[in-house]
């Protein structure tokens, strides 16, 4: 019984020695297999974030040059509504500038007659 016992002993070791040996290779290949894993994402993530760069440049860069266009057409247009709106202004100036001095010009004559017709009323006095 002894010897059974014995060789049992000796064949589980074995059989544990193996075993151990087993799974410490699979542990291994799975740390490799993980690291590879690993090392693929991280070059991924990175190509991606690097793409991701490169399109938000882009994008930034188009909205600086259609804000800059934007800029340019909304001045010109102020500048042309300026531009006609101190033409019209100059224009109603002149009108009136000419309707006050036939105005006066009226006015002129009027008070001209009066002062007339009183130094004849006055003279016939």
């Amino acid at each position: 019984m002894s010897e059974i016992h014995g060789i049992t002993r000796n064949v589980m070791s074995e059989i544990h020695g193996i075993t151990r040996n087993v799974i410490s290779e699979i542990h291994g290949i799975t740390r490799n297999v993980m690291s590879e894993i690993h090392g693929i994402t991280r070059n991924v993530m990175s190509e991606i974030h690097g793409i991701t760069r490169k399109v938000m440049s882009e994008i930034h860069g188009i909205t600086r040059n259609v804000m800059s266009e934007i800029h340019g057409i909304t001045r010109n247009v102020m500048s042309e509504i300026h531009g006609i709106t101190r033409n019209v202004m100059s224009e109603i100036h002149g009108i009136t500038r000419n309707v006050m001095s036939e105005i006066h010009g009226i006015t002129r004559n009027v008070m001209s007659e009066i002062h007339g017709i009183t130094r004849n009323v006055m003279s016939e006095i």
